[in-house]
């Protein structure tokens, strides 16, 4: 029987709008530590003792934990500490490695995904070379910064598309520019020049019937089938333009084949995670093209569409250690 002070701790943003899918269906209690609380004063200490690490945060013991989210923390910035300009860098660095200490916490937990194989998860090449060795369909592709390089890849595949390998988007005039993956064809092609300063994924363009997203939770998985509408004309190949300027449906995608169901669970596992969010494109033929597991990528958008129930997943995957302690 599981413990009753056994807590489920998720480390992200307070703010986060996954929160209350997770939180409805938990019976443990649910605390949240959030970065940018700690940095507006919420205490954080680690009790050192018998060869064990208690964090203690804002007077809340955190000695039996049975899972831990961790999800989408904000780092702690410059702009809200309140201290002499000098000195806010020192404050910054000091205080961020101070929370950081969470992150090999709770070792007899259920991590939802471990911090730092989330980290090497994010490798896309790591990703593709495990897919392949599953048996998934995988797109020609090739991940370069050499012009050299990418400009022979694109005389081979004169249909391709182009991804940033980014995460971080520049600010102009107060507004973030999204670079959504391009479709390269018909004498439509990147300037090369300076790629080495911005080093892209290019890859064999699939001809799309249909994007699919696989939500991985343990050995669970909920596939949706997403089709958009509005961006036809456009170069953008990125099913997210139409969440812009256009029009999404997402369905469950019931009839998910049993084989490719196994890989995805394979592949996340492989990859270090509990928690993965995988996207193909399904051809005209039936064929499944695997683009890239996101080893935190949302997901309520889909539950909040096809009902799938997969806050309850990862709630009881979260409470699924008895010990937690």
């Amino acid at each position: 029987m599981k413990s009753p002070t056994a807590r489920v701790v998720v480390i992200t943003d307070r703010r986060d709008a996954h929160l209350p899918f997770v939180e409805r269906h938990l019976d443990a209690p649910f605390v949240v530590l959030d970065p940018q609380e700690f940095a507006a004063g919420k205490e954080l200490s680690y009790e050192c003792k018998d060869g064990r690490i208690i964090p203690v945060y804002d007077g809340l013991r955190l000695d039996a934990v049975s899972g831990a989210w961790y999800r989408k923390p904000l780092q702690i910035t410059d702009d809200n500490l309140p201290v002499a300009p000098v000195f806010k860098a020192y404050a910054r660095t000091a205080m961020q490695r101070h929370f950081n200490q969470l992150l090999t916490c709770f070792s007899e937990a259920t991590w939802v995904s471990d911090y730092y194989a989330i980290c090497k998860a994010n490798n896309k090449s790591w990703q593709l070379a495990i897919a392949k060795q599953l048996g998934m369909q995988v797109p020609d592709t090739v991940i370069t910064g050499d012009k050299v390089v990418a400009a022979a890849f694109l005389k081979t595949h004169p249909r391709s598309v182009a991804k940033s390998l980014t995460t971080t988007y520049p600010q102009v005039e107060g507004k973030t520019n999204t670079f959504f993956t391009t479709l390269l064809e018909d004498g439509f092609a990147p300037d090369l020049t300076g790629l080495h300063f911005a080093p892209s994924i290019f890859q064999e363009a699939i001809s799309i019937s249909t994007d699919v997203r696989v939500t991985v939770v343990g050995d669970q998985i909920f596939a949706a089938a997403i089709r958009a509408q509005g961006a036809e004309k456009s170069k953008t190949y990125d099913y997210r333009l139409s969440q812009h300027a256009g029009k999404v449906t997402i369905e469950a995608l019931d009839d998910f084949p049993k084989e490719l169901t196994r890989q995805c669970v394979e592949h996340t596992k492989r990859l270090g995670l509990r928690f993965g969010a995988l996207d193909f494109v399904l051809d005209a033929s039936g064929t499944y093209w695997f683009l890239e597991n996101n080893p935190n990528g949302q997901w309520a958008f889909i539950e909040e569409s096809t009902g799938q129930p997969i806050g309850k997943a990862l709630a009881d995957l979260l409470q699924s250690n008895a010990l937690g302690r």
